[in-house]
């Protein structure tokens, strides 16, 4: 049984999606440079505006409440980037949600959009969401990384990629 839907991510969800987000540390986390702290309408505005972001809302299947955020961005036809995945309640993270938020993008990917290719970028010390991603199937991709500075830490982002054949891992 499905725990999680996804539906387009909407102006009506800005509010929302801003309240969450409550430090410059979640925004870099969430986002990497592509917003700066705090996150605005404005800045939102813009983001929904380029063709190649696919933005959704996570939410509770049941009960429809919004848990996260999510956005698949169109590299090219064959190949697309998951990006800006959130669950906003710490509390739920852990529980199998960002697991069966990653299947669901993947077989978006695949149906939907006929991506061969999926990449993705994580902070090297986010290591449940490296764990998240391994188990989807995806690999480190050693030959491309970078780093950011926020405040005075330098956080080092790995590159990690998946072959989408068919069947997805871990479905």
């Amino acid at each position: 049984m499905k725990n999680i839907c996804l539906r387009p991510f909407e102006r009506r969800d800005f509010a929302r999606l801003i309240a969450w987000i409550d430090s410059e540390q979640l925004l870099y986390q969430f986002a990497g440079p592509v917003f700066q702290y705090p996150l605005t309408e404005f800045q939102l505005e813009q983001y929904l505006a380029e063709s190649n972001r696919i933005p959704y809302v996570v939410e509770d299947c049941v009960s429809g409440k919004a848990v996260g955020h999510a956005e698949i961005f169109r590299l090219s036809d064959t190949r697309g980037k998951l990006c800006r995945l959130l669950i906003s309640d710490p509390m739920q993270r852990g529980r199998g949600i960002g697991q069966e938020l990653v299947r669901e993008l993947l077989r978006i990917c695949r149906e939907e959009f006929g991506f061969q290719e999926m990449e993705l970028n994580v902070y090297d010390w986010n290591l449940p969401a490296i764990h998240c991603y391994e188990k989807a199937g995806f690999v480190r991709n050693h030959g491309k990384s970078s780093s950011f500075s926020i405040g005075n830490e330098t956080w080092q982002s790995i590159n990690m990629t998946l072959t989408i054949r068919g069947q997805l891992q871990g479905q």
